[in-house]
Parts: structure tokens; C-alpha cells; sequence
């Protein structure tokens, strides 16, 4: 009888000592998702704070480069108005120099005319016509 009465009192130390071990295994449980939790919580913030710092770098950088598109398109418009003056300019003394070149040979075929048509002395005519041509040029 002792037995059967002790038994039980046996039985309900052993539930109790496991349900004490329970209890701790699930403090330490606990602790550490809670610990788990903590640092995926500053991992989410560190990812955070990153994305905000990637976010601001890159504003930054587009700026930066609608800056410089800025800057270049203003070069591009200032070479492209440099070049139409040049191309202008440039069309303008080859005018000079056909023209130049037209009176170089009309000069020469004026000059070379009297020659092989009165090999004597030139007359006062075509010399002052011959000097006018010089000082125009």
C-alpha cells in the first residue's frame, strides 16, 4: 500500500521536475527568438538605412549627370553655331579665291592678247589699262 499510496507522490516530482524543464527549455526559447527577432529587426534597419543612402547617391548622381548633359548639349549648340560660322566663312573666301582666280586669268589672257597682237611697243592705252588692273588687285 505504500507503494500504491507513494506512487503517485512519486509520479506527480517527476511531472513536475519535466514541466520545470519545460518551463526553462521554453525561457531559453524565448530568449533567444526574441534575440533572433532583435537582429533580424537591426538587419531590416540596416537594410534600410542602406537603400535610403543608395536612393540619395543615385539622385545625386542622376543631377550630376543632368548637369553635365546640360553642359554638354550648350557645347554642342556653341560648336554647331561655330561651325556654321566657320563652313560660312569658309564658303565665302572660296568665293574670294574663284574670284581672285577668275581675274588672275582674265588678267593673264589680257596680258598675254597684246602680246601676240602687236609683239611692238605697247601703247599708253593698254599700259594705263594694265595698270588699273594692278592697283584693283
Amino acid at each position: 500500500m505504500r507503494h500504491q499510496r507513494d506512487q503517485p507522490h512519486e509520479q506527480l516530482e517527476r511531472q513536475q521536475a519535466e514541466l520545470n524543464a519545460l518551463r526553462a527549455e521554453h525561457a531559453a526559447t524565448q530568449t533567444h527568438i526574441r534575440a533572433m527577432e532583435d537582429r533580424a529587426h537591426q538587419r531590416v534597419d540596416q537594410g534600410r538605412q542602406e537603400i535610403k543612402a543608395l536612393v540619395q547617391q543615385q539622385e545625386r548622381t542622376r543631377r550630376e549627370h543632368a548637369k553635365q548633359v546640360t553642359e554638354l548639349m550648350a557645347g554642342r549648340d556653341t560648336l554647331q553655331a561655330a561651325l556654321r560660322t566657320s563652313e560660312q566663312a569658309l564658303a565665302h573666301q572660296a568665293g574670294q579665291v574663284a574670284a581672285l582666280g577668275a581675274t588672275v586669268k582674265q588678267w593673264r589672257h589680257v596680258q598675254a592678247a597684246p602680246s601676240k597682237r602687236a609683239p611692238r611697243k605697247a601703247t599708253t592705252a593698254s599700259k594705263s589699262k594694265a595698270g588699273r588692273n594692278k592697283a584693283g588687285q
